[in-house]
């Protein structure tokens, strides 16, 4: 009888060279998987920065909060990371509302180059790690379906934006 001890990991008291041969293999892909990680993670000096990186690259923009979230990780290491990488120029930031977003500076001299890199080292990431970072959701801004407080924003400013224009053309108000 089989017991999983991991993904894709069975137990077995005498088990088949084939389940001993595909354990092995799945196992080697795992430490050659993290290996290549923390190589950039060696290269860069942090892990929180690799995140920071490969984060941008595959939204080509994000907040502290939100890759500190996506990560697990404290919030702290990632904003400093990311003060660190605009203060060298790597990336740039704006703010919306009152959240600054990052993304790359495209006046960096060698931002081409360092994507490249990343997208290697993308390569080399988790497949369930590599299809999060790609799947981006965001809330849509304006009104929202089932928030009735947006909407009745809305109409009010269409309703103002018609009394200013019935102003202009000297008509009731």
């Amino acid at each position: 009888m089989a017991r999983p001890i991991g993904p894709k990991l069975f137990l077995h008291r005498h088990p088949p060279s084939h389940i001993v041969m595909h354990n092995v293999h799945h196992m080697m892909q795992i430490l050659h998987q993290r290996q290549e990680a923390r190589m950039l993670e060696t290269l860069l000096g942090s892990a929180s920065c690799e995140q920071v990186l490969l984060f941008i690259l595959a939204r080509n923009e994000g907040y502290p909060r939100e890759i500190a979230r996506f990560f697990g990780v404290d919030y702290r290491p990632i904003r400093n990371q990311l003060d660190k990488l605009e203060a060298g120029g790597i990336l740039r930031s704006r703010t919306a509302g009152r959240t600054r977003l990052y993304s790359f500076n495209e006046r960096c001299p060698y931002q081409r180059e360092l994507k490249a890199l990343l997208e290697k080292v993308m390569t080399f990431c988790p497949d369930d790690l590599r299809e999060r970072l790609v799947m981006n959701r965001r809330r849509p801004t304006g009104s929202r379906s089932g928030n009735p407080g947006c909407e009745k924003k809305t109409r009010r400013s269409q309703r103002d934006r018609a009394m200013v224009q019935r102003r202009r053309q000297g008509g009731p108000v």
